[in-house]
């Protein structure tokens, strides 16, 4: 029998006796008066107190028993919150050890790639120090080799830094003439031609379809057949081939610009004076230089309503083409260093060089800059951009490249 039915069966048994005694009592005569006046109980009234005591002492043991049962009931709670919290410690041990297992893990394969990257390192300190050692030979040589040779020093001062190294830099600009651009002729007319085209689609030949292949048009607004603007990469514009008419390559698509990297002792030197300096010394001693060469220009936007120019370039850093001075080394050299861009077209002019081409690039400014260090990304927008005067030319200065990381 369970604690629970042995309670139920003295509540109610409890509850008889009561209903029996007063059943009881009234049934029978239970108490009467003796000579004296007093009463006195009956046998029926014996019977009747012996059956409410009996009710009363089950009434008290009922109470006794389920006061136990709740101890035990509580007990029991006790016991299984304590296995409740011993069972948490125990997943909680458990979870530890895996991610002790897992952080030991990963500090093993830390460390073998730290082993990895120190044997990389030790390489090239030897191959360095193979190279510092032949261009001491060749000291006497030429003004060249010793410069050379200071760079060496500087790239062997740098192995401490390498740990985190820059080794992939990727831009993408967007140079910009806002208006009143003058075009060479050639380049003048396929424009309008083309404008005129998309005016007469259905009435065009299959050989002068082919021509509008890689253009593409936007419209003033959606219920206008007025074109605002044209974009296309720079061989779409090139009709019929470049060679034809050299300069309207010329014009736009021969460089994607010169970009030069410059460390703070270097850039307060070359560019914090009153322009002495020439923008080809400026990319000769810069600590990481680059071109974009004619072929990173991605597409030429005309904007019809401004006479406007938009040219997209994007390209990569060629490893085999870039000047390093060892100087900056790491994602952080860069970030603290100062970028230097320009145009060589801009200084390349000449009496003999065309107005429309001299008109287009004097006035060409970069609007925006996407640059990647390393997976790391850095934006730019036209009002970032500082216009400097060099004795040959413009350049456009950004600094503080660090604070404008995505």
């Amino acid at each position: 029998m369970t604690d629970a039915l042995i309670l139920e069966t003295l509540k109610y048994s409890g509850f008889a006796l009561a209903a029996a005694s007063a059943i009881w009592g009234m049934l029978r005569k239970t108490t009467f008066e003796d000579p004296q006046g007093h009463k006195r109980l009956t046998p029926a009234g014996y019977v009747a107190i012996a059956i409410t005591l009996g009710a009363v002492m089950i009434a008290a043991s009922s109470y006794g028993f389920e006061t136990l049962i709740k101890d035990k009931a509580e007990e029991a709670k006790a016991v299984e919150a304590k296995a409740k919290v011993a069972q948490a410690i125990a997943e909680k041990l458990e979870s530890d050890r895996r991610d002790e297992r897992t952080l030991l893990s990963r500090a093993l394969d830390r460390a073998e790639a730290a082993e990895l990257r120190t044997a990389a390192a030790n390489q090239r300190n030897i191959s360095l120090s193979i190279a510092a050692r032949q261009l001491a030979l060749a000291r006497d040589v030429s003004r060249g080799a010793v410069a050379n040779l200071a760079k060496t020093d500087r790239a062997l001062a740098q192995i401490g830094r390498a740990l985190q190294p820059a080794d992939m830099v990727r831009v993408q600009i967007v140079w910009s003439v806002k208006q009143s651009v003058t075009l060479s002729p050639i380049l003048r007319a396929k424009i309008d031609w083309v404008v005129e085209a998309f005016g007469h689609l259905d009435t065009l030949s299959d050989s002068e379809r082919a021509q509008l292949k890689g253009i593409y048009v936007k419209y003033e607004s959606d219920n206008s057949a007025k074109l605002s603007s044209l974009r296309a990469k720079p061989s779409s514009f090139i009709y019929p081939v470049p060679e034809e008419d050299g300069s309207v390559f010329a014009d736009i698509g021969f460089s994607g610009g010169m970009f030069t990297f410059l460390s703070p002792t270097h850039a307060q030197r070359l560019v914090g004076g009153n322009g002495e300096h020439e923008l080809w010394e400026l990319y000769d001693k810069g600590d990481y230089a680059f071109e974009l060469p004619g072929d990173t220009v991605t597409a030429i936007e005309f904007v019809l309503q401004t006479g406007g120019v938009r040219v997209t370039s994007e390209g990569q850093a060629d490893p085999a083409t870039v000047i390093r001075s060892g100087e900056l080394v790491a994602v952080q050299d860069f970030e603290e260093a100062t970028l230097v861009i320009f145009r060589p077209g801009v200084f390349a002019v000449d009496d003999v060089t065309p107005n429309f081409r001299k008109s287009l690039l004097d006035r060409m400014r970069p609007s925006f800059l996407s640059l990647s260090l390393s997976g790391r990304n850095y934006w730019f927008g036209e009002s970032e951009f500082r216009k400097v005067r060099m004795r040959d030319g413009t350049a456009w200065i950004v600094s503080g490249i660090g604070e404008h990381r995505q």
